[in-house]
Order: structure tokens, then C-alpha cells, then sequence
């Protein structure tokens, strides 16, 4: 940068301070730091109030549009909804409620509910937002006739509005005891069903195992028919384990205990009398001890 004489005379002026006609540097370096300092200050207050006016302005021009759709909304309010929109709409509201399960560490928080009374179009995108459930204008409008309440200016609290669409508001406690109820009601109903249906498979198994008894029974009948032969073989068998009883009788005397318990069934009878005595029976001649010592006709020997 080129200076001219009269500038240059200027600043000898400014910076001569002890009368050499020569320019004091320190000075002229303080001066001119202080004069770059203030002028990018000013430059920053500058920028930083401009770039306040346009946020503010910004912000003014969202929230304008947000109330201006909100205005839109409500002025949309459908109240002349059908049945079918009123069934609808309860509906989706059973479905969320039925299905919500408080004790799940994924359900939903319900606190956007406990505040203040919402707009129909707050509600509207807090069921969205929390449940991903959305209703059309006219659903909404059922919503705000069961819900729907609108503050008395004069006595200072909110009484039921069926009809009014300006300054309505959803009642946030009625819409959670009704949700709330529906969950509950639900969660009994299912509990009901669970406890029917753990009866029915055990009154199933019960009848499955009987025909299963039933069945071995039958085989067991049929195992057990005897013939006059088999009367003759039993005999044998029973007089020749007497006959070794009666020659050591102390060795049988654990072993004969068995027979001192409840009446046994052929099977465990035959085992018994097989390890004691080591003689195998035939079902056939079990079957002969059964017509002898069966005489309640119960499928047991008492010992």
C-alpha cells in the first residue's frame, strides 16, 4: 500500500511525540492492532445479529406454518363421521390396547398421556408417535365425541363436550382408564384361556394315559386265558417251590416278605415268584392263580 506525502505528513503528525519528526512505531503498532481488533469486532457482532435476525425469522416462519396447519386441522375436524368410522376407530383402539403388555421392556411409554389435555391433532400424532397407529379425520372426530372436553372459562374446569368442535380438547385421563381397562380385560380374558386350555390337554393326557392302562389291560386278559394244561404246569411249579421251602425255609424268609405287602398285579407277581423261588410262570398259569386268588376280579394276587 502506497501513502502520500500529505498522509505521510498526517501520520508524523499523529506519532511524533517527542518533536524528531520521525514516526514512534510502538505507538503506531498499538493504534493500529486496537483499529483491527475493533473492526473485526464490529464485523462479528454484525454477522452474529444478522444470523439472529434470520433464525428468528426462521423459527417465526415454522411455528407460523405449524399453527397454520394445526389451525387447518381443526377447522377440518370431522364430526359427521358413521358408524362404521366410530367402530373404526374404537377398534384400533382395542387392537393396541389388547396388545400392549406394560411389563414388556419394549412397551411403549403411556406418559405422553398424563399430561395436559391435548389438541385433536396432538393426540392424533401422539398415537402415531407411540403406537404407530393412525386415524383418518373422521376417526379422529369419533375420538373427540367419547373423549372430548372443552374448559368452562368461568368455572375454571373442564366439563364433557359432545358437540363443539372450537377449543376442544381430548380428556387424557378418560382415554387412558379406557385404555387401560381394555388391557386389562384382555389380559384376564387371555388368562382365562390359558388356564381352560392347560385343563383341556390335562384332562386330555388323563384320558390318553386311561386308554393306554385300558389297553394293557386287555393285552394282559389276553395273556392270562388259560387251558387245562396250563392248571396241571402251575401245579408242578407251585408244589416243587413248596417242596424247596420246606427243606430251607429260613433261605425264603426275606424273600417270602414280598408277599406279606399290597396284592400285586400278575406282572409283579410273576416277578416276585421268579426271583424268589427261581421258577419262571407262564401268563396262562398266572391266569389259573388269578381264578383261584382273584375273587374280587380286580387283576391282583394277594400274597
Amino acid at each position: 500500500m502506497k501513502i502520500t506525502a500529505p498522509e505521510l505528513a498526517a501520520l508524523i503528525a499523529e506519532f511524533d511525540n517527542d518533536g524528531s519528526k520521525n514516526i514512534d512505531c510502538a505507538d503506531f503498532m498499538v493504534r493500529f492492532t486496537t483499529l483491527g481488533f475493533g473492526r473485526r469486532s464490529g464485523l462479528r457482532t454484525s454477522q452474529i445479529q444478522r444470523q439472529r435476525t434470520m433464525n428468528e425469522v426462521a423459527l417465526a416462519e415454522a411455528i407460523a406454518k405449524v399453527r397454520a396447519a394445526d389451525a387447518k386441522m381443526e377447522a377440518n375436524l370431522a364430526m359427521d363421521f358413521s358408524s362404521e368410522d366410530f367402530n373404526a376407530a374404537l377398534e384400533k383402539i382395542r387392537v393396541i390396547a389388547s396388545n400392549y403388555d406394560r411389563s414388556h421392556p419394549s412397551a411403549p411409554s403411556l406418559k405422553g398421556f398424563t399430561g395436559t389435555n391435548m389438541k385433536p391433532v396432538e393426540f392424533k400424532d401422539m398415537l402415531m408417535r407411540t403406537f404407530k397407529v393412525t386415524l383418518t379425520d373422521k376417526q379422529l372426530g369419533a375420538m373427540v365425541s367419547i373423549f372430548g372436553v372443552e374448559k368452562d372459562e368461568d368455572m375454571e374446569q373442564s366439563f364433557r363436550n359432545k358437540h363443539k368442535e372450537d377449543g376442544v380438547r381430548i380428556d387424557n385421563a378418560e382415554f387412558l382408564k379406557y385404555f387401560n381397562k381394555i388391557q386389562r380385560d384382555e389380559q384376564a380374558r387371555r388368562n382365562r384361556e390359558r388356564i381352560l386350555k392347560e385343563r383341556e390337554l390335562h384332562e386330555s393326557e388323563k384320558e390318553y394315559q386311561l386308554q393306554l392302562e385300558n389297553k394293557k389291560k386287555e393285552e394282559e386278559l389276553k395273556r392270562l386265558i388259560y387251558s387245562e394244561a396250563d392248571e396241571v404246569t402251575l401245579l408242578e411249579k407251585i408244589r416243587h417251590a413248596a417242596q424247596e421251602y420246606a427243606v430251607d425255609s429260613a433261605l425264603y424268609m426275606d424273600g417270602m416278605q414280598g408277599f406279606k405287602g399290597p396284592a400285586l398285579p400278575a406282572d409283579k407277581f410273576r416277578e416276585l415268584f421268579a426271583k424268589i423261588f427261581s421258577i419262571k410262570m407262564s401268563y396262562p398259569e398266572i391266569g389259573v392263580l388269578l381264578s383261584i386268588l382273584d375273587l374280587g376280579g380286580v387283576g391282583t394276587l394277594d400274597g
